[in-house]
């Protein structure tokens, strides 16, 4: 399992902060680092963050493995 978290900031009538951390399996979070990040991104935001709009290239995403 892989802790994962991330950080940036989004648009929703005003500036939302986004902080969320979770742990994922390490097949997952190596598509957060690869050709897929956009779209691995953008599942998750949806889920977290619906209708908050963002700039994949500001959010960071840090990856600890256990």
């Amino acid at each position: 399992m892989a802790k994962v978290k991330i950080n940036g900031t989004g648009q929703l009538n005003g500036p939302v902060s986004i902080r969320k951390e979770f742990e994922m399996y390490d097949k997952l979070a190596n598509n957060l680092h690869g050709a897929k990040r956009e779209q691995m991104l953008a599942d998750i935001m949806a889920t977290h963050y619906p209708g908050v709009r963002y700039n994949p290239r500001q959010i960071s995403i840090n990856i600890s493995r256990k």
